[in-house]
Parts: C-alpha cells; sequence; structure tokens
C-alpha cells in the first residue's frame, strides 16, 4: 500500500537493525532469492530472530556492543527457501501459495486499509482484558501442541515445529473468536473456520514430515556411502575383501579413496568425517546440486539415531592412527555399518 518494505537484498546486520523497531509488530521482508542473500546469512538471521537475539559484537575497546535483534514478527515473501536444513525448518512455517490475484479483494483491501492500522492494538486489547488470558493462552498453546505432535513423529525438530504451529493455531483461534466478538462472523462460521484450519494444518504436517525424513542426512548419506562403496569410489580399509586386497588397491589409490577402517579388533568401523564429507560434496557436485547438509548436521542426525558409538567420556569424535598421523574418527559398529552400506550377495 505504498509503504517501503524491508528486502533480502539488504545486509544481515542492517535487517537485523531495522527489525529492531518492529517490536510486537509484523516485520515484513520481501522477496527473498537464493542468489539475493548468502544461505549462512540468512540462517544466522532467522536463528537470531527465533532464539530473540542479536548478533554479539565488540567495539574498538573490546566492550560488547549493543546486539540489535527482530523483535517482531517476521513475515517474508520469496520465489524460493532455504533448503530443508533443520536449523530452518525448526523456526519457520513456509507456506506455498499460488501465483493466482484476486483482483477484487485486492481492490477491496487497498479501499479499507486506513480502518487496518486500528484493528491490531483493539485486539490485542479485547486479548489481554480477560481474565487469566495469560494462563489461558498456555492453555491453548500446549493442547495445540500435543495435538500437532503426533503429525510430526520421526523427525528431530519435531516438537520445535510443532510448537510453532500450535502457537499460530493459538492467535488463529483468539483472531476468530475476536472476529465473532466485533460481529464481522458469527459463532456457526467461527467453527467452520476453526475446523478447516486443523485440517490444513495437519495436512501440511504430514506432508513436510514426509519431505524432512526423505532428507534425513543420515539417510541420505547411508545411500550415496552404499553406491560409492559398490562402485569402489571411496573405500573403507578392511570393509570388503576390495579393500584389503594390496595386489589390487596401490597405497597411493587407496590413501585418495579411504575415508575410514575397520579398527584392529574387527569389531567396529572409523569413519574420518572430513574426507567423507569430501567425496559426498562431489558426489552432489556431479549432479549440479548443492549438499543439502553440513558435517555438523550429519553427526548430530547419525548421534539422534544412535548409530555413532560414543567413546567413554561421551565425545562423539575420537582421535585414531592413520597414515602415520592421527584423525578425526565417528566410531560405528560393524554389523551394523555392513547392514546399511554394504550390499550383500543373494546365493
Amino acid at each position: 500500500f505504498g509503504d517501503q518494505t524491508t528486502s533480502w537484498s539488504s545486509t544481515g546486520n542492517s535487517i537485523e537493525m531495522e527489525g529492531y523497531g518492529f517490536r510486537d509488530m509484523v516485520y515484513i521482508l520481501d522477496d527473498y532469492k537464493t542468489y539475493v542473500i548468502s544461505k549462512k546469512e540468512i540462517i544466522r538471521v532467522i536463528q537470531n530472530h527465533a532464539d530473540n537475539r542479536g548478533r554479539g559484537r565488540l567495539n574498538s575497546s573490546i566492550k560488547l556492543q549493543i546486539t540489535p535483534h527482530i523483535r517482531g514478527l517476521l513475515l517474508s515473501t520469496g520465489e524460493d527457501f532455504v533448503d530443508n536444513i533443520e536449523s530452518v525448518t525448526g523456526r519457520t512455517i513456509v507456506l506455498e501459495v499460488e501465483p493466482e490475484h484476486n483482483q477484487a479483494i485486492g481492490k477491496a483491501c487497498k479501499d479499507m486499509q486506513n480502518h487496518y492500522k486500528g484493528f491490531i492494538p483493539r485486539f490485542v486489547q479485547w486479548v489481554i482484558s480477560q481474565e487469566d488470558w495469560q494462563e489461558n493462552l498456555k492453555a491453548r498453546v500446549n493442547s495445540r501442541i500435543e495435538v500437532f505432535s503426533a503429525s510430526v513423529t520421526g523427525i528431530s525438530n519435531g516438537l520445535r515445529i510443532s510448537t510453532n504451529w500450535a502457537l499460530n493455531a493459538a492467535g488463529f483461534e483468539l483472531f476468530c473468536n475476536f472476529a465473532v466478538h466485533v460481529g464481522a462472523i458469527d459463532e456457526s462460521r467461527c467453527s467452520e473456520l476453526l475446523t478447516e484450519y486443523e485440517g490444513i494444518v495437519k495436512e501440511h504436517l504430514q506432508s513436510n514430515t514426509d519431505t524432512l525424513k526423505a532428507q534425513n542426512p543420515a539417510a541420505l548419506c547411508w545411500s550415496i556411502l552404499e553406491h560409492q562403496i559398490s562402485t569402489e569410489s571411496v573405500i573403507v580399509d578392511g570393509l570388503t575383501e576390495q579393500s584389503t586386497d594390496s595386489t589390487k588397491l596401490s597405497s597411493t589409490v587407496l590413501n585418495k579413496k579411504t575415508i575410514g577402517k575397520v579398527s584392529g579388533d574387527k569389531k567396529s568401523v572409523e569413519i574420518f568425517p572430513d574426507l567423507m564429507m569430501k567425496h559426498l560434496v562431489r558426489h552432489y557436485r556431479e549432479l549440479d546440486q548443492s549438499v543439502p547438509f553440513d558435517k555438523d548436521n550429519l553427526r548430530n542426525a547419525l548421534v539422534r539415531e544412535g548409530l555413532i558409538v560414543r567413546a567413554n567420556d561421551k565425545r562423539v569424535a575420537k582421535q585414531v592412527r592413520y597414515n602415520g598421523g592421527r584423525v578425526q574418527a565417528w566410531q560405528f559398529d560393524l554389523t551394523e555399518f555392513k547392514n546399511r552400506c554394504v550390499e550383500v550377495e543373494s546365493d
């Protein structure tokens, strides 16, 4: 309606600085495109916003500066969005909107724009004027978390995702009740809207959960490793007959392809994560795709599934000897690793 909205083409620092002034308001960021802002920067902005904090900075006197952050509700538009990364999916609600325009509704909204400025203040006043409104709001949110959690089982950020939607649902329920209060709709229409809303959310959650499960870093990693090991694109020293046959593989080729080794007691596999990630990056590069996860995402997914064998001090990584030096390694049970990554030939 003629207002100047902030764009994702601005730097992350300026986005947060301007968003600091939008306390308890809707803060609109327009036109996100993957090539406009780096993935690293948008993840930082979203994480800081969801965690209600800014990016810490020091001044020339080595003192902590004021760290502005977005204090309102961030609403963004865009042609695309960040890939399904845990730190983003657990902090956002992403909806695909068809690029169709209802000109009549748009004109009606524009004609009424001067009336909208009073809606939020009156809505907020109505909510907080009710007796025990805080306890009632918490009860609404908690009941929705319980309902929505059933639709996001089996994914790492299920509780955070269901909580986001529970907050959204509580807000929508209050909105519908307020619409009844001011006479915009009746009780029957309010009930219809709430039923329709809950159905939409459950369908969206189920679809989103299926997508996240399909893009689980651990599942993707196992699938790629199985292919690379079978084609000898990578080698786990001692895992297969080929990897232990020195007549077939020179030490130079072995070192270049090796991403891990079987332990001396033959009970576990020690994978070198940095070397493995290089081969995973190469795999996606050959497909002209970006890697949908990083080493930390992969490690966290493997830990959640209980696949990495932790040391006695609970550390995920351990130092092992290899090729005359010491390298960082993740340890897996040998039988479990073979079940996931080595094709078993049938008789």
